[in-house]
């Protein structure tokens, strides 16, 4: 898919379309830019969670020292208590690992389908062209010309190569996006449940969880209607 990106890029020759993609890729950016930076502040966020006890301990002192917690729930085969501080890397290192996959992947999601959003735009840019020389020759009552008959033909051109694009985007991700989507609805579902129930201090990371998890689906979903307004100008535009 890279490849299909750097070669589009290097054949557009018009300044009208180059713009077009600019404008494109430009919102492909902010989208990952967005993205990363929400998954950094909920990272953020997380990983700084189990330092709360120790500073609490510090500016408002108890008769003992308040439970340490961990980034999330889990069970390890050994005492938590005398292997708190590797329990915590692991947990940390597993939580960063899982996090850089998920953005290496979204992004380059988001970006691909934005590019595709690139190339319907021009297409629906080539028939809005097309259809005012072709009134213009009419007015005249002349044939349409060699040269609006083959603006057709690269409008036509344009749009079946959108179209394979964006299958090329649905072959490679649909097993990611089955597994990914899937596994955020499973989360989200999770999350509601311990947020309704839960009213202890893990209630608060339990929010930041759901709204990460929320964005993070608005984020993929959301590619598919960008297609579909992409898809519906082109249809409006001819």
């Amino acid at each position: 898919m890279l490849n299909h990106i750097f070669t589009d890029w290097a054949t557009i020759k018009s300044k009208e379309e180059n713009d077009i993609m600019i404008r494109y890729s430009q919102r492909g950016l902010l989208l990952t830019l967005s993205y990363t930076l929400h998954a950094l502040i909920t990272g953020i966020l997380m990983i700084s969670w189990p330092l709360v006890p120790p500073i609490l301990d510090i500016l408002m002192p108890l008769n003992e020292s308040r439970k340490r917690m961990f980034i999330y729930p889990a069970h390890y085969f050994v005492d938590h208590e005398k292997y708190y501080d590797i329990l915590a890397i692991h947990m940390i290192i597993v939580m960063c690992m899982a996090g850089f996959v998920y953005c290496a992947c979204d992004a380059n999601y988001v970006y691909a389908v934005q590019h595709a959003c690139g190339l319907l735009a021009i297409t629906r840019y080539r028939f809005r062209n097309v259809s005012e020389g072709v009134l213009d020759h009419h007015k005249n009552d002349t044939k349409l010309s060699k040269f609006n008959y083959r603006n057709v033909c690269k409008s036509i051109q344009a749009h079946q190569h959108a179209l394979r694009y964006l299958r090329l985007i649905e072959t490679n991700h649909h097993t990611y996006l089955f597994i990914s989507v899937g596994m955020l609805i499973m989360c989200i579902c999770v999350s509601l449940l311990q947020v309704a129930n839960e009213k202890n201090d893990s209630w608060l990371v339990q929010c930041i969880f759901l709204f990460a998890q929320l964005f993070h689906t608005l984020i993929l979903t959301g590619q598919g209607q960008f297609v579909i307004n992409g898809l519906d100008s082109v249809f409006d535009s001819m």
